[in-house]
C-alpha cells in the first residue's frame, strides 16, 4: 500500500514538472504528457501494477493530445495567424521623416516604431524632415512611403 502511495506521488510530481516545462515549450505536447501522468497517478492509487500505469500514461497522453490539438487549432491558432510580424508588420504604419526624401533617386531616412530606415517615395513627391508618411511596401531594407 505504501509503495502505491509513493507511485501516486511520483506520477503527480512528474505531471507538475511537465506542466511547468509546457510554459517554456509551446505546442501542448508536454501538457498532454502531464495529463497522461495524472491518469497514471490515478491508476497507481488503485493499486494496479506499473505495467498498467505505463499503459494508462500512454493512453491518457494520447487521448489528451487528440483532445487538445483540435481545440488549439479551432480556437487559439487563429490568433497566431492574424498577427503580422517582421518587416511586413510595417506596411500601413505611419512614420516620421528624419532626412529629406525626394523621389526614388534621392532616398532619405524615416523613423518607424523606434527604428530608422532608408526610405524612398514616388517620383515627384518630396517629404521634408518632420513630416509624416505612410509605409506602402517594403523591399529589402528600403521602405516605400507615400502621403
Amino acid at each position: 500500500m505504501e509503495s502505491d502511495l509513493i507511485r501516486w506521488y511520483t506520477w503527480i510530481l512528474i505531471s507538475l514538472v511537465l506542466f511547468i516545462f509546457e510554459i517554456f515549450a509551446p505546442g501542448f505536447i508536454l501538457a498532454s504528457l502531464g495529463i497522461g501522468a495524472i491518469v497514471a497517478g490515478i491508476v497507481a492509487s488503485t493499486g494496479l501494477s506499473l505495467i498498467w500505469q505505463i499503459l494508462f500514461f500512454a493512453l491518457g497522453s494520447f487521448a489528451a493530445f487528440l483532445g487538445i490539438k483540435p481545440f488549439y487549432n479551432r480556437f487559439l491558432k487563429k490568433f497566431d495567424e492574424d498577427r503580422i510580424t517582421g518587416i511586413r508588420g510595417y506596411i500601413g504604419k505611419t512614420c516620421v521623416v528624419t532626412e529629406r526624401v525626394a523621389g526614388s533617386y534621392s532616398p532619405g531616412r524615416v523613423k518607424v516604431m523606434g527604428e530608422t530606415w532608408k526610405a524612398v517615395c514616388a517620383e515627384g513627391s518630396v517629404f521634408e524632415e518632420g513630416e509624416s508618411a505612410v509605409i506602402e511596401k517594403v523591399e529589402d531594407l528600403t521602405l516605400f512611403i507615400n502621403k
